[in-house]
């Protein structure tokens, strides 16, 4: 019995033999390229959840390649930020429906997108035959760790993985406010609206508030601190980049650098205006 056992379960490893022995070291050299097509897929699924709740793009990073909306239509750029080498995206909500839907739409796009990528791939290790297989192998894998990765909830560097985001959003009240009137503020911004013409108010007054959210935090604070200083309003632009100082470590490490340089900015505007 023992012996027919291992018998069938050789048989059922025979196509990852298969696969396996058809690579060769060309195939090694397009790893990266696989790796760049499952973060894609992923955040393309964030960006597909919000467009079926009426989302509209903003954003689309995956490695150097950058898509954005800008006044003149959609835009293509090369980016090196290793803060977003691992891909970001980013949609504006519909100010004319509920802003929750839109919002759990968008975040669980995401892994949903990285599972059927996975399934896809790893099925075509009995579907197809040679580096097809091994390539397929390969992507399902990665996507599946991506997929793992992603929808346990957890918090890691700042960030809030899209499982944690989710329960997040499920949990209602100040959360869901904070993440809608941030990302009009970003649509406002990559429309090509100026600082001092966002939505002041709003801006003053979630700086000061108690979010639950360190990042949301830092970020409702740096924006306030460009608005204010597009304003001319030196005392308040002062005030935030002083909190924003004291709280850097809130910061993912991956977007310090970005954050100092504004912080940088700020202190040599203030230095030449004394």
């Amino acid at each position: 019995g023992i012996a027919r056992l291992g018998i069938h379960a050789g048989r059922n490893l025979t196509p990852l033999r298969d696969a396996l022995d058809a690579v060769g070291i060309w195939d090694m050299l397009w790893l990266p390229v696989s790796v760049l097509l499952v973060l894609a897929v992923h955040e393309a699924g964030h960006l597909f959840g919000g467009y079926l709740r009426g989302m509209r793009f903003l954003l689309y990073i995956v490695g150097p390649f950058q898509l954005t909306r800008t006044t003149s239509g959609i835009r293509f750029s090369w980016v090196f930020n290793l803060g977003t080498f691992g891909g970001l995206a980013a949609a504006a909500p519909d100010p004319d429906r509920p802003i929750r839907p839109q919002l759990l739409s968008l975040i669980a796009g995401g892994p949903l997108a990285s599972l059927a990528l996975a399934l896809f791939g790893i099925s075509l290790l009995f579907m197809a035959d040679g580096r097809v297989a091994a390539h397929g192998l390969f992507i399902g894998f990665v996507s599946a760790l991506i997929f793992l990765a992603t929808v346990v909830p957890s918090r890691a560097g700042g960030f809030m993985s899209d499982g944690m985001q989710f329960i997040d959003v499920l949990r209602g009240g100040d959360a869901v406010l904070e993440r809608q009137q941030i990302m009009t503020v970003m649509a406002q911004s990559m429309a090509g609206i100026r600082p001092r013409d966002w939505d002041a108010d709003w801006l003053e007054q979630a700086a000061h508030s108690d979010s639950a959210d360190p990042l949301r935090r830092v970020a409702v604070r740096q924006l306030a601190m460009m608005a204010a200083e597009d304003r001319g309003d030196t005392g308040s632009a002062d005030t935030h980049a002083e909190w924003l100082a004291e709280h850097t470590d809130d910061y993912p490490m991956r977007f310090r650098q970005s954050l100092t340089l504004e912080l940088c900015l700020h202190g040599l505007v203030r230095g030449k205006q004394n």
